[in-house]
């Protein structure tokens, strides 16, 4: 798979990737939306005063990671 290829997966729980720099390029990076109200990382940290994650909403998102990640290494149309 090529970064190219990953810009149109489309799936529920993952953020799509817009864009990349060169893989050659001194300091690659990879574009994504911006994400209003902070990331995954700074809900979890508490960040700007947010209060902490349920246990039940920290399952969810364990549960939907998974469920991405099982898309991602799933065969699809086209790998071969």
């Amino acid at each position: 798979l090529t970064l190219v290829s990953f810009c149109r997966f489309r799936h529920p729980h993952l953020i799509t990737l817009i864009g990349h720099s060169p893989l050659e390029a001194p300091q690659p990076c990879l574009v994504f939306p911006l994400m209003p109200q902070g990331s995954l990382r700074d809900r979890l940290d508490c960040r700007e005063g947010t209060p902490p994650l349920p246990w039940d909403v920290r399952l969810r998102i364990a549960l939907q990671t998974a469920q991405a990640l099982s898309f991602l290494h799933s065969p699809f149309e086209g790998s071969e």
